[in-house]
């Protein structure tokens, strides 16, 4: 390493600072001349770009909350027992608002108004356009209606799996237990008798001897034992 010589001046290293800090506003200050174009142009695009953000969120929020003025609206309509009517009025709500958190709900009466109106390709189409997942809480109504509608298709595998998967999401007890009956019964058609006894007889297991709800299980169970032979 080199040996600073004993008489060689010490730098003072405010000054040395100082210097730098001058130099570098010196510099600042000449590029921003030479950009001063850019510069302004770069704030008007900023300015810009704030005006379309607000305006963007603004909007949004108004749509939504005309979104769901108009659900209240249209979801009266469809449940005061006029099934055509309603069904106008949900696919226009939905060519409207299909991009709103409301839309789910609008699809959700809508198939419900297929299904009951006979038209289970409709109501499947409508249930396949939904955003929620199997696990989000409208989820397991989505996946009602879906077996619902793969039953009365003539679907009947398709049925049975959506019954199942029913069961692994549902939130409550009574839910799992009713799409496994109805797994039980779906199998029970397809005459897979074993398939149908092993859940009757896995929710029997379940439940306590006093639960009257055990011997109901047990004899479906062994009704399907004995046409299984």
């Amino acid at each position: 390493m080199a040996k600073r010589h004993p008489n060689s001046p010490k730098r003072d290293k405010k000054v040395s600072d100082d210097d730098a800090f001058v130099a570098g506003v010196l510099e600042a200050s000449n590029w921003a001349q030479k950009n001063q174009q850019t510069l302004v142009t770069g704030g008007i695009a900023v300015v810009i770009l704030a005006a379309v953000g607000w305006y963007v969120v603004s909007n949004s929020a108004t749509t939504r909350d005309a979104a769901l003025v108009e659900l209240e609206r249209v979801t009266a309509i469809a449940s005061s027992g006029d099934a055509e009517q309603g069904k106008a009025e949900l696919i226009a709500y939905l060519e409207d608002f299909g991009g709103t958190p409301y839309a789910d709900e609008a699809r959700l009466a809508l198939a419900t108004l297929f299904l009951q109106t006979d038209l289970p390709t409709q109501a499947l189409e409508t249930i396949d356009e939904a955003a929620a997942g199997p696990r989000d809480p409208m989820g397991p109504q989505f996946l009602s209606l879906e077996a619902k509608a793969h039953e009365a298709a003539g679907a009947l595998a398709e049925a049975e799996r959506t019954y199942l998967e029913l069961a692994d999401v549902a939130g409550y007890d009574f839910q799992r237990r009713t799409a496994l009956e109805d797994a039980a019964r779906i199998r029970a058609i397809q005459e897979n008798y074993e398939g149908a006894a092993q859940i009757w007889t896995d929710l029997a297991a379940e439940l306590p001897s006093s639960d009257p709800q055990k011997g109901m299980y047990q004899m479906r169970a062994a009704e399907m034992d004995a046409l299984a032979g």
